[in-house]
């Protein structure tokens, strides 16, 4: 599969890894590549922090498969333009728990966790668990500042991307409300948000 740095994933967990994304690639091929762009940013941000090799390892094979219970939801829900609050909420709660049933077939109780916890926040704001900072990692912060600056800037079946300087504005924000990490945000605009910015400026 292309985009994925085989090195980073165990040699015992290749082989289901790839199963888990190439069912998630033909049940939505929208969310396989939020997947790989997650995992991308992920690793990029966690190398910038120095997080070391082993944790490195955990944070990107859970980046790749956080999403891996969308393949238990509706595909037309999945891409559905204009959802309800009930069918957002549907969606929100069943592709978390169905994430941590996939991954606990295969994996340890740290990298589910750490991959169900893309939707959390640092105010306690997220789901499911509504954690507080006190119980969220530098890996977790990681994970959730990917995940959510991928959704901003790439194409969805919901939402168009986001320019970069409205990507920028948007995760300042969130770092205001206290949802995500200061730190982990400068970083990810600092590597990929701001030189997209600077390219688009008019000479």
């Amino acid at each position: 599969m292309e985009k994925i740095n085989i090195n980073l994933i165990k040699e015992k967990h290749r082989k289901i890894v790839f199963e888990l994304l190439l069912k998630l690639r033909l049940h939505s091929e929208e969310s396989y590549i939020h997947s790989l762009d997650v995992a991308e940013k992920s690793l990029a941000l966690a190398i910038a922090l120095g997080i070391n090799e082993t944790e490195l390892s955990r944070l990107y094979t859970a980046s790749l498969l956080h999403d891996i219970g969308k393949i238990h939801v509706d595909e037309s829900l999945l891409h559905k333009p204009n959802v309800s609050d009930y069918e957002r909420e549907l969606i929100r709660v069943s592709h978390i728990e169905g994430t941590r049933a996939i991954l606990s077939e295969y994996f340890d109780p740290e990298l589910v966790r750490l991959a169900s916890h893309h939707h959390e926040r640092l105010n306690s704001s997220g789901y499911p668990e509504h954690l507080n900072a006190r119980k969220l990692d530098i890996l977790d912060r990681i994970l959730q500042v990917a995940d959510v600056t991928s959704a901003l800037a790439q194409n969805r079946s919901y939402q168009g991307a986001y320019a970069p300087e409205q990507v920028i504005e948007i995760l300042d924000n969130l770092v205001r409300r206290g949802e995500l990490d200061k730190t982990c945000v400068r970083e990810i605009e600092r590597i990929f948000l701001i030189p997209l910015k600077d390219q688009a400026q008019p000479i």
